[in-house]
């Protein structure tokens, strides 16, 4: 699923946002982060973006879930039918930041739990702080539980566990998962001819009523920049595997270390080969300031270093050596990106 939302979400939101806005597309840039202020007014008003952005979600999710239905409506082969049914019953999640350097608007839209994390240095005190854009959609969120029961009242057993799960899946936002949204008709179709066996907790869910259980409409932010009198700002944008390992505060501390020590040329930073991770048990671990090291030219890869263990390279070895099924629970998702927004 994540393979095809790369290939969609964008052109989709995109699109979208062309149809919805009657100013220059070009006011929304996905290359140039330096605001100019002279042209301000031909950027969307912020409301009208998230709209847009949200529409183009829901779009997208409407078009692989439904897919199912088409799929069994069609004349193709048991193979293609089923190689497309395994596409909407996989799920993501999705993050999806979006800069008008014109507004120095940051439009953020979250779909389950990985998280965007804004970096800001004030001048004046040389201080970073750690501004979290986007909150994780799971179980544990009260908002998300409340608004799940509301939708589906006397069904206030879909969250529950420790921790709170929906109907068995941690997050309450997703693409795909069509398990969860599917009516029980369509399920026990699939379950009785193509399913049978493969999914025997899931298909279909035990007192299955009012689905969709899970939706793909995000949750939009917008932020102003103030880039002015040299205020550096950068976007950390990350999966749950990341944020599992490495707080808020942490990751900025982790990218201003990496630019402070590209910035003087140094080839390695920290790499304390004695340090190690605090384990919590066998699957649990967190970074701490001890196992800081960085090495790596792409600062990506360097915020995945250390989530993975730092300079306690034994352990970032350990999880290496890992082989399927067991990859997932010791290295899941540990993906990230970050943006620097600056002014020249």
């Amino acid at each position: 699923m994540s393979a095809q939302l790369k290939e969609l979400l964008i052109p989709a939101v995109w699109e979208e946002l062309k149809f919805a806005t009657s100013t220059s597309t070009e006011s929304i840039s996905k290359t140039t982060i330096t605001p100019t202020s002279d042209s301000a007014q031909t950027s969307p008003p912020a409301s009208q973006v998230a709209e847009a952005v949200t529409t183009a979600f829901i779009k997208l999710d409407h078009q692989i879930i439904s897919s199912a239905s088409s799929l069994l409506q069609s004349d193709k082969p048991f193979s293609q039918i089923f190689s497309g049914l395994k596409v909407a019953s996989a799920g993501s999640c999705a993050l999806l930041a979006l800069y008008d350097p014109h507004a120095q608007h940051l439009h953020v839209a979250c779909v389950g739990d990985s998280r965007a994390v804004l970096g800001t240095r004030f001048p004046s005190s040389g201080d970073w702080e750690a501004q979290p854009l986007s909150i994780d959609q799971t179980g544990s969120n009260t908002d998300e539980v409340n608004r799940i029961n509301a939708e589906h009242p006397g069904e206030e057993s879909i969250v529950k566990g420790k921790p709170a799960r929906v109907l068995g899946i941690m997050v309450s936002r997703a693409f795909g998962d069509g398990f969860w949204k599917w009516d029980a008709e369509l399920q026990k179709t699939l379950a009785k001819t193509y399913f049978n066996g493969l999914y025997p907790k899931m298909i279909p869910f035990e007192g299955l009523k009012t689905p969709p259980y899970l939706t793909a409409e995000p949750v939009v932010t917008t932020t102003k920049l103030d880039l002015g009198q040299g205020r550096e700002s950068f976007l950390i944008l990350a999966s749950d595997g990341f944020w599992d390992h490495v707080s808020n505060e942490q990751a900025v501390k982790l990218v201003r270390v990496w630019m402070e020590s590209r910035g003087s040329g140094k080839e390695e930073v920290g790499g304390d080969k004695d340090a190690k991770v605090d384990r919590i048990d066998e699957e649990q671990w967190k970074w701490h300031d001890g196992v800081l090291i960085v090495k790596d030219e792409n600062v990506a890869t360097h915020l995945a270093r250390n989530a993975l263990g730092g300079s306690d390279e034994e352990f970032l070895r350990a999880m290496f050596a890992f082989e399927a099924p067991r990859t997932r629970n010791m290295r899941y998702v540990v993906m990230s990106r970050c943006v620097a927004y600056c002014v020249e």
